[in-house]
């Protein structure tokens, strides 16, 4: 795959980017974002801003904090202190690939190369940003190296972005660092910080830990003061300028009431040629059994390699359908990482149960200069996230034609969310399913079948093992609540695995066989306005599925199987739309909302069931009320509705009664 290549990056032009965030089907993901000064990364975290683990900054906050609050990498070789990647005028580059990140400075002063690179850990049910970092030494003698390398400011789980940007102060009240003495701290609040009567415990929690190549721990500190002692600045860790390792590790570290660090330290004397690499790991778990259950496998050099593979395959294979071939190496390149972009905003399709269509990896956009929007990625396995209709339309726009499997599956999706009054809800939330009572008893059933069937031996009878133990009550129970309301795949997927008696694939057939009977709930919500041109986008979906299948016209305009989504805001007449203003006739008052969601969110027939029509009703109907609100002059559609078309920055037309 080819690679973008920086060359002293931290002199040029600004600019903002981000790592995919894809961990795979069956991993969790983690986002991140990084810029092109410091070391590059500057803010990461599981799910949304609330999750952060390092802090978020929109753009010019980044540029300017990232060297500080960003990674550090503090060394003493021979005795002599320095900082890598501080100085712009040490020759420095940064390579960008699809999904990771690598950072290079080659110091003629000490002869010590550094490096560090950033990847998501792929499939794994814990979610954590990988930062490998090597040493190499380019001279021709030996270098005696002391290392704290990290991250001075990570956010405990529980510490939302409200608390960071406002409060941070009272909120270090609640802040702590665990099992330190195991070398892998744990970062979480005592207990819940909302304004409440209610106290609740706080079972997840961040965590930070560093491995060499061996998988042996090093040494963490977390106490800032223990590093950079008077210097508030961060500018230069004191202790450690001065008395050197011993002396900083000679020092004891406070564990609570304060914002913690994570650093790691070691010390290696390199012979000419060597290099010295080591592995961070730093991420979010639901609570300490999760994470222990990771650490069991005894993670190393060798699986944290296997897994920065893996990450390469699970990334670059998503563009095999778009694979280009030309004499220019770049475009081929600008194809796949374009069509990573479309997945980004519209999802993945892939299939769940044989016949269930379903996205991975979506997520609104909300980066670094982008960052009004709020952006969510389900820390959980098929993970997905929150989207708004018109970006996740336009970029599902070619799905037929590169993944055919899906079918007709968006048209009907997003016209079955046009409302009778031709509008549609702008929030496409995460896609949810649902049993009924009678599906989650036969699924039940299954379990228990499948629990029994484990538990014999080839002649049918019980393992000696298994005697007295073949049904797991708790899994099941787990696993009947989880039913019993709407669920995701991932949430399915976990719940599953946690059932005691039932091997890897058999859980696997029981989830093939629960998404196929489910039914996909409505996943949208009205969110803030009307936009007047996202019906619009609906047409390039169905003259998209016509190029490639013309003799289905008939049977996909009549196919009776179209539902309405019932209107959360109304809008209003023009003697309640318009103002008169010293300015003349504004149209301020467009929309009227319900004060709360309602519970059936699809048109209902006046005998209470679901009313279903075809798609060439839909069109006729647009085509009706579209042509009604066209403007005087015959030539656009009124933004009666509030909101103007894509370009954001006219919102001010609506209320000249703009078209």
């Amino acid at each position: 795959m080819k690679q973008f290549d920086i060359e002293n990056y931290r002199t040029k032009a600004t600019f903002a980017s981000f790592l995919p965030g894809i961990a795979g089907e069956l991993g969790t993901p983690i986002w991140c974002y990084y810029v092109n000064r410091g070391q590059g990364v500057v803010s990461f975290g599981v799910d949304n801003k609330d999750q952060a683990i390092m802090e978020f900054y929109p753009a010019h906050v980044a540029y300017q904090n990232v060297a500080t609050t960003g990674f550090r990498t503090f060394l003493r070789v021979d005795g002599v202190y320095t900082e890598a990647f501080s100085d712009a005028q040490t020759p420095h580059v940064m390579h960008v690939r699809m999904q990771e990140l690598e950072i290079e400075e080659d110091n003629a002063d000490t002869g010590i190369k550094t490096s560090a690179s950033y990847f998501i850990l792929p499939e794994e049910p814990i979610g954590a940003l990988v930062r490998k970092v090597q040493f190499t030494n380019r001279s021709e003698q030996s270098k005696s190296l002391e290392i704290v390398d990290g991250m001075p400011a990570l956010i405990p789980f529980g510490v939302d972005q409200e608390s960071m940007k406002n409060m941070t102060q009272l909120a270090k009240a609640w802040m702590q660092t665990e099992d330190l003495e195991t070398k892998i701290p744990f970062f979480r609040v005592r207990a819940s910080m909302a304004d409440t009567a209610s106290v609740t415990a706080v079972e997840g929690g961040n965590f930070a830990f560093a491995l060499d190549e061996d998988g042996a721990l090093l040494e963490p500190v977390v106490d800032n003061w223990v590093l950079f002692a008077y210097d508030n600045s961060l500018r230069k860790p004191v202790n450690f300028l001065n008395k050197g390792l011993d002396g900083v590790l000679s020092i004891r570290q406070n564990t609570s009431n304060l914002l913690p660090g994570a650093f790691f330290t070691a010390k290696k004397t390199l012979q000419p040629g060597e290099t010295f690499t080591f592995y961070e790991l730093i991420g979010h778990v639901t609570g300490k059994e999760e994470l222990n259950r990771f650490l069991e496998r005894k993670p190393d050099a060798a699986y944290l390699e296997a897994k920065q593979a893996r990450s390469r395959e699970i990334v670059e294979g998503l563009g095999e359908v778009v694979a280009t071939v030309t004499g220019n190496e770049a475009f081929d390149a600008y194809c796949r990482y374009t069509y990573m972009d479309n997945v980004l905003r519209g999802g993945y399709p892939i299939q769940l149960g044989g016949n269930k269509i379903f996205y991975v990896y979506s997520r609104k956009h909300g980066d670094l200069e982008r960052e009004y929007n709020y952006f969510s990625m389900s820390p959980e396995l098929y993970s997905q996230g929150n989207g708004n209709f018109r970006d996740v339309n336009q970029n599902r726009r070619c799905d037929s034609f590169l993944t055919p499997f899906v079918g007709r599956k968006n048209i009907h999706q997003f016209y079955s969310l046009i409302q009778p009054d031709g509008y549609n809800p702008l929030k496409i939330e995460r896609s949810a399913y649902t049993l009924t009572k009678k599906q989650v008893k036969k699924v039940l059933k299954l379990t228990e079948q499948t629990e029994q069937e484990s538990t014999l031996n080839s002649a049918g009878k019980i393992k000696d093992d298994a005697a007295g133990n073949h049904v797991d009550a708790a899994g099941k129970k787990s696993l009947q609540q989880l039913l019993e309301k709407a669920f995701t795949p991932g949430s399915l997927y976990t719940a599953l695995n946690q059932l005691q008696n039932v091997n890897t694939n058999q859980k696997k057939v029981l989830f093939d066989r629960i998404m196929e009977m489910a039914s996909e709930q409505v996943n949208a919500s009205f969110g803030e306005g009307y936009w007047s041109d996202h019906w619009t986008y609906n047409l390039d979906l169905v003259e998209e599925y016509l190029a490639l299948y013309p003799e289905e016209e008939k049977d996909l305009l009549f196919e009776k199987t179209y539902s309405y989504f019932k209107p959360q805001a109304w809008i209003l007449p023009r003697n309640k739309r318009y103002e008169v203003t010293e300015n003349g006739v504004r149209q301020y008052h467009a929309v009227l909302e319900t004060e709360e969601e309602p519970e059936e969110k699809l048109l209902q027939t006046a005998f209470g069931e679901v009313y279903i029509g075809t798609l060439i009703e839909k069109l006729v109907l647009l085509c009706t009320l579209k042509y009604a609100a066209l403007d005087p002059g015959g030539r656009g559609v009124e933004m009666e509705g509030g909101k103007p078309g894509w370009y954001d920055a006219l919102n001010g037309l609506p209320g000249l009664l703009g078209s």
